[in-house]
């Protein structure tokens, strides 16, 4: 059976250093939320949008997330396939 697309994906911007040159720099961490409702979080955002089958798509969202993220802390939930943000309830 093959696993379902998330139907928004949020990122988590952290603070990582560098293996090789010592110096700090901004990473993602990524939480996927399907449409039954669950929330997954440390998802490989490559894996759950299935960017091997819908590169597109998934490139959209993972920019769309990383570009409504603040420069630390976690970001709104973006909506699949457009990463537009989705205003809270």
């Amino acid at each position: 059976m093959e696993p379902e697309t998330p139907t928004a994906l949020r990122a988590t911007a952290v603070t990582r250093v560098s293996k090789w040159l010592k110096i700090p720099f901004r990473g993602f961490s990524f939480d996927a939320r399907y449409a039954d409702g669950r929330e997954i979080y440390g998802v490989q955002v490559g894996t759950a949008l299935k960017s091997g089958q819908y590169p597109a798509d998934a490139h959209v969202v993972r920019t769309g997330a990383e570009a409504a993220c603040p420069p630390m802390g976690q970001g709104p939930w973006v909506d699949y396939p457009w990463g537009r943000p989705i205003p809270p309830k």
